[in-house]
């Protein structure tokens, strides 16, 4: 075929069981091939499923490789197919991006491009499954030259000899994207790990000094001991070996120094010394490893090495790499350069100037990286910055934003809902805050700092919080539309403010009001003032919730609170009765119905009955009642052993004679005058109460 016959470009691929995602691929290439003069070229491996199916509607030529362990193999069969003047290598897990292929098409309508050997273009790997903004990205060398002389070389990872590789381009914004390791189940995973290291150790069976295979083991490891191995047997074949390549020698400490930080290893600083001095401007010194040493700072809190670590690194991030650095990455990526990295970077850069005080550079970086356009891994920790700087520098402007995107988010964007959970869980906590005993933390709650957000239940929940007039609170509890997710001290202050819960929060379930009552009661502030004595029906229904979640978690065994403990008892009786006045007809109220109704409401009858009982001095029945209201509820078995006690004390009191002999008074006064010098737990109090003296006092004493 002459040379003006040749298409402009293969496109070639190897496949096996692909039909998952090969034709979502070749649709993405077909926009391609309409407009650029293409051949798609695609060697099948042994497929079992429908992919030779698929890949036969769109390829000029399909054929069978027989799979011999080795990709360099089957690449190779590829080229032998293709006839065109370039080659560009795709795999069916990838797709091109749709905005790619103008800029694919101006490069080869463009006369220069005869003199490129390779383009580079970017790869994004997909990492997250539940957020499709979540992505690793480098540049790889997809595009190649046919002139170079291209052929493939290695069972796995393999690569063509780039010492023939002189002038490199790179595509700005061709982007394949990745989702390989995205969709698929962890027995797939662990098979192709398997297969490549496998592959791996065969090729260094071979070449036992082959510096490269030992960077490639390193990143096929599928394990930290595997991964441990191999880096030391690398660094120790690198010490040997007179003739290695500088590049394969800084990716290999690259890793090195990354994983020894990780791992906390004595080697770290050796190595990190090493490839600092050896490789100072490389791409994997220059990213990588500075990614590893702004982390190590932030570690250490040097935060002044954070932000100079952190400007150097996002700034050479901030425009394509240099032909030099794109030579430098043959052998291997960049591992610390993606999205998410400079995130991070981004994000210690924050902490760091705030715990330096420069606060409004902080607000500027937090500004910059808008919660809603990273990734969902550090977005915790950008709400942390925030609610660590809000009261030394003015952020309604970010926080209003914040509403804003939230009051119009797309609910299918499962990645914004989980942000937007994450705000409003940041922000809830901050009404149950207690400050950290630092110098950084503010010291009150960031009510001012929510209030800001405008048109939001949580915004004025914090006005209530910040407001002492009835008037406000009652203002504020009007516009509130979500009773459900109001934090339980804004309910105490409404209670204590005496403002009236409106219509709205009543509309809730039985089963919310109970939820919000417990959340009240376990909230360290509650006080039994919250509990109004009034006869709206659904007053009675909440102040019921609130009353019964106390009861079961007061202490009734601390006789120190016995007065407290009263309290209770009878703010329980009082609205109990009113309670089931409200719920039942009053022939439904007696001892023969009784086993008809819930257990709580009950428990709640006898509860009365007793104390009706206990009033009028008949303590044999009131026995009788606590007994049934055990049998009834036994998870208040601590409640009912209260009242039992406290009527066992008036049954005593009943016992003891009016009139006592003066020579039994003064008995009493000397065993009192006694036990008063010993602590109530010394072993000569119990030996005192066990003799026969205090036996014949001891109800004098007693009472």
């Amino acid at each position: 075929m002459s040379n003006k016959n040749k298409p402009v470009l293969s496109i070639g691929m190897i496949v096996k069981n692909e039909e998952r995602c090969l034709e979502r691929c070749l649709k993405a290439l077909q926009p391609l091939r309409d407009k650029v003069d293409c051949e798609l070229v695609i060697a099948d491996t042994g497929s079992t499923d429908k992919t030779k199916e698929i890949a036969g509607k769109y390829s000029d030529i399909l054929f069978d490789f027989e799979w011999i362990d080795d990709f360099a193999a089957a690449r190779n069969s590829v080229l032998d197919k293709c006839s065109g003047k370039w080659f560009f290598m795709v795999d069916a897990d990838e797709y091109l991006d749709e905005k790619s292929v103008n800029e694919i098409c101006k490069f080869f309508k463009n006369k220069n491009h005869k003199n490129i050997d390779c383009a580079y273009i970017e790869i994004r790997n997909y990492d997250n499954i539940d957020d499709y903004n979540s992505y690793s990205a480098f540049p790889s060398a997809r595009f190649l030259n046919f002139k170079i002389g291209i052929k493939f070389e290695g069972r796995v990872h393999e690569k063509i000899d780039d010492t023939r590789i002189k002038n490199i381009y790179e595509f700005k914004n061709v982007v394949l994207w990745h989702d390989g390791y995205l969709k698929t189940d962890d027995y797939y995973k662990k098979n192709k790990g398997n297969r490549n290291m496998e592959l791996l150790e065969k090729e260094l069976e071979e070449d036992p000094e082959n510096s490269l295979r030992y960077l490639q083991a390193i990143e096929s490891s599928r394990t930290k001991e595997e991964q441990t191995k191999y880096i030391y047997k690398a660094i120790d074949r690198l010490q040997k070996d007179a003739k290695k390549d500088d590049m394969v020698e800084a990716a290999i400490y690259r890793h090195a120094v990354y994983f020894a930080w990780s791992y906390k290893l004595p080697e770290y600083k050796k190595w990190l010394s090493y490839i600092l001095n050896k490789y100072p401007d490389c791409a994997y010194t220059q990213i990588d490893v500075r990614y590893a040493q702004i982390c190590m700072a932030d570690e250490k809190a040097d935060y002044k090495t954070v932000i100079e670590q952190g400007q150097k690194y996002l700034e050479i991030l901030s425009k394509p790499l240099s032909p030099k650095m794109l030579a430098d990455l043959q052998f291997s990526i960049l591992n610390w350069g993606t999205d998410k990295e400079k995130e991070n970077v981004n994000i210690l850069m924050a902490k760091a100037y705030l715990y330096t005080g420069e606060y409004e550079k902080a607000k500027d970086i937090l500004k910059n990286n808008d919660l809603f356009d990273m990734s969902s891994e550090y977005s915790d920790v950008w709400l942390s910055i925030c609610y660590l700087l809000w009261d030394k520098v003015d952020l309604s402007d970010l926080f209003i934003n914040i509403n804003n995107k939230i009051s119009n988010i797309d609910h299918n964007k499962k990645q914004d809902l989980i942000k937007k959970e994450k705000f409003e869980q940041k922000a809830l906590q901050q009404f149950c805050y207690n400050p950290p005993k630092d110098e950084i933390s503010p010291k009150i709650p960031a009510y001012e700092l929510i209030s800001k957000l405008g048109d939001c239940d949580l915004a004025y929940a914090a006005k209530i919080m910040l407001s002492n007039s009835t008037d406000e609170i009652t203002e504020n509890i009007n516009k509130i539309l979500d009773w459900n997710k109001v934090p339980a001290n804004v309910y105490n202050k409404i209670l204590e403010n005496n403002a009236v819960l409106p219509k709205k929060f009543y509309t809730l379930c039985a089963d919310d009001i109970e939820k919000i009552a417990a959340n009240i009661i376990n909230n360290k502030k509650f006080t039994l003032d919250i509990i109004k004595n009034n006869d709206n029906p659904k007053d009675i229904i909440f102040n019921y919730y609130l009353i019964n979640y106390q009861i079961h978690i007061i202490d009734w065994e601390n006789n120190q609170d016995r007065k407290y403990n009263d309290e209770i008892i009878l703010k329980f009786i009082n609205i109990s009765d009113k309670l089931l006045k409200l719920y039942y007809n009053d022939n439904i109220l007696c001892e023969e119905m009784i086993d008809v109704l819930p257990n709580i409401h009950a428990f709640s009858w006898l509860i009365i009955k007793y104390n009706q009982d206990k009033q009028n001095k008949n303590f044999e029945k009131c026995v009788y009642w606590l007994k049934k209201a055990i049998k009834t509820l036994p998870d208040m078995n601590k409640m009912v052993k209260y009242l039992l006690d406290d009527v066992q004390n008036d049954i005593k009191k009943q016992e003891i004679p009016k009139e006592v002999a003066p020579e039994l008074m003064m008995l009493a006064e000397k065993v009192k005058t006694i036990l008063s010098q010993y602590p109530e737990n010394d072993p000569a109090v119990l030996a005192i109460k066990q003799s026969d003296i205090y036996k014949k006092v001891a109800y004098i004493i007693e009472n």
